[in-house]
């Protein structure tokens, strides 16, 4: 996907006010033209982006991200289910692996 994510702790999710038992990865970054670039962590939209799910299954670490990804053929489009924290909104965005 070409980001850098980090997990939502309860200090996280206290100063980003979310509830306390929200669970997901923070999007810290994203690689400029990666498969994920212009979709997350757009600080003018209202960023960052809290990644909930990969195809349908919740991600909480990296490696739950890492193997969700993986289990992906390369070139397919995965759907992830965000949170925008700042925006109070959730979304599906859905990203086409790099090749």
């Amino acid at each position: 996907l070409g980001v850098i994510v980090q997990p939502v702790t309860g200090a996280i999710a206290q100063e980003l006010q979310l509830p306390s038992d929200a669970r997901g990865l923070l999007v810290t970054d994203v690689t400029p033209g990666g498969p994920a670039w212009n979709l997350l962590f757009d600080e003018e939209a209202g960023g960052p982006d809290v990644i909930v799910a990969v195809e349908g299954k919740a991600v909480k670490t990296e490696a739950e991200l890492r193997n969700a990804l993986r289990a992906e053929p390369p070139g397919s489009v995965v759907t992830l289910r965000v949170y925008n924290p700042r925006q109070q909104s959730r979304r599906v965005e859905r990203v086409r692996m790099a090749e």
